[in-house]
């Protein structure tokens, strides 16, 4: 049986999928993590945070039956570069969360980061054997 590290050196696909893994959901968790410190101190309230704990959770929960689907009929290598393209996108929207005026930014991002996850998760679990 061959050792997890020899699968991630001698496989150049399964290595391109587990660093891809790592990015999308680490990612998630290294947005999700400043971003619930950084909301209640601009605006003063828990309940922005609350919100985009909200967000994260309720779209992948609803989409996750639907993509799976989505998974199965299409290219998945396609479905899971637009999902990555798509979590970059709303990352990258998060840099406009500067104040309170601007907090509402935070639940769009989230919402899209949750969208691209719900969508690469299914695609890259059925490409593995």
């Amino acid at each position: 049986m061959a050792s997890t590290f020899s699968v991630l050196t001698g496989n150049r696909s399964f290595r391109n999928l587990f660093l891809a893994e790592l990015v999308v959901f680490g990612a998630d968790w290294f947005v999700m993590v400043p971003l619930l410190v950084l909301l209640p101190h601009l605006t003063g309230s828990g309940v922005w945070g609350a919100l985009v704990l909200a967000v994260d959770t309720g779209i992948v929960a609803l989409l996750l039956p639907y993509t799976g689907t989505i998974a199965d009929r299409f290219d998945r290598r396609k479905i899971m570069i637009v999902a990555n393209v798509a979590a970059l996108a709303g990352v990258l929207l998060l840099l406009g969360v500067r104040s309170r005026g601007t907090a509402w930014l935070a639940l769009v991002a989230i919402g899209a980061v949750a969208v691209a996850k719900a969508f690469y998760s299914p695609a890259a679990q059925a490409a593995l054997p």
